[in-house]
């Protein structure tokens, strides 16, 4: 999930297990004048993009520098900084070529924890496959998700949150992926992130979505968000 600060740069907050682990990179959506989007990954057809002219017909990807790991009293959280260089590159060639990039941000609320008697929810982009000829296929992108969790456990001292699922829990090879998936609530609001289940209990669990922002505020200065 990305966060702004007011002074322009950029954060990915994510699952420490996940961020703290290999090299990572934010797809940027392109949009066209007429409005088309080009596929997020891969390869795009020239017939979607042949008036655009992208190198090698891909989408940008822009780095994620992770930052020292979080005290474990903010649960399995960390963060990262979006390479700057990158961001200004990429938004240098989208705009040569007539386009516009669609990299959002969530601007808020950030206080919010769960509470008892509450739907929540998430939903993850987690399994990619390609389809067609090498030359003029597309991504096929599938969501797991779930909805009308509601709060089953608070671990204060671990900043950790844990939701009962509405239903069966449907195993790794489902989830494999969705750590760090934001967990909101039924107006969107941002209360946690995905960071470990417990097939047989029914469970997942979530770190602190407020906790983490208030620290990175302490640290770096304030959070880009709208009027309440």
């Amino acid at each position: 999930m990305l966060l702004e600060l007011t002074d322009g740069r950029a954060l990915v907050v994510s699952a420490r297990h996940v961020l703290q682990r290999g090299e990572w990179w934010v797809e940027v959506p392109i949009v066209l004048a007429d409005g088309t989007r080009l596929p997020l990954r891969g390869k795009a057809t020239r017939e979607t993009t042949d008036h655009l002219a992208f190198d090698d017909w891909e989408t940008p990807l822009i780095a994620v520098h992770p930052e020292a790991a979080l005290p474990c009293n903010f649960g399995d959280i960390a963060f990262g900084w979006l390479d700057a260089n990158g961001l200004v590159a990429v938004h240098r060639k989208v705009i040569e070529k007539g386009a516009a990039m669609d990299l959002r941000c969530y601007l808020g609320p950030t206080g919010d924890q769960p509470v008892p008697d509450q739907a929540y929810g998430f939903a993850a982009p987690n399994r990619d496959q390609w389809s067609g000829p090498e030359e003029r296929g597309v991504i096929i992108r599938d969501v797991s998700s779930e909805v009308y969790m509601t709060l089953k456990a608070t671990e204060s001292s671990r900043n950790s949150f844990t939701f009962e699922l509405a239903r069966k829990h449907k195993g790794h090879r489902y989830y494999r992926g969705v750590s760090g998936a934001p967990i909101a609530d039924v107006h969107g609001t941002i209360v946690a992130l995905v960071v470990a289940g417990q097939p047989r209990k029914r469970l997942i669990k979530g770190g602190g979505f407020a906790k983490v922002c208030r620290e990175i505020e302490r640290r770096y200065g304030k959070l880009r968000t709208l009027p309440p």
